[in-house]
């Protein structure tokens, strides 16, 4: 008896978990374009880029996808509004959205941004390095350097 009993527990526990997972995997889908609250948002001050964007290492929901960083969708100060992805890649390129408020200027600003700073932005991608030793690495977009 005292068996059966623990096999029932443990079956519910095991159940408990599954259930678990599928409710935090069904909410990050559905909220997969408003997750930027498990991201870094780094300002002007801290890339020298005119736009805000956000960095994470990679989600359950970013399986199978590239790696890419979110980029806001207008020249706000404050987290607001769609954003955009961009890959992370020798020639980055907008895989999601699209940057109808950007100015192309701006766009190559953030392309070479990330052409700069790709093995960092990878490293943190892939978990190799935390949010906070990403930023230390971080190097600054520079009028073209």
């Amino acid at each position: 008896m005292n068996l059966e009993k623990n096999c029932k527990l443990f079956k519910m526990k095991i159940l408990r978990k599954i259930v678990n997972k599928n409710i935090i995997w069904n909410f990050k889908r559905q909220y997969a374009s408003t997750l930027t609250w498990l991201m870094l948002g780094l300002g002007e001050k801290n890339t020298g880029l005119p736009v805000r964007i956000y960095v994470s290492e990679k989600l359950d929901i970013d399986r199978g996808t590239l790696p890419s960083i979110k980029v806001q969708n207008n020249y706000s100060n404050h987290t607001e509004g769609k954003c955009f992805l961009v890959s992370i890649e020798d020639d980055p390129k907008i895989i999601t959205g699209k940057a109808k408020n950007i100015k192309q200027e701006d766009l190559e600003k953030i392309f070479m941004f990330i052409k700069v700073n790709k093995n960092n932005l990878l490293s943190l991608w892939n978990y190799e390095i935390d949010q906070m030793s990403f930023a230390e690495k971080l190097e600054l977009y520079t009028n073209g350097n």
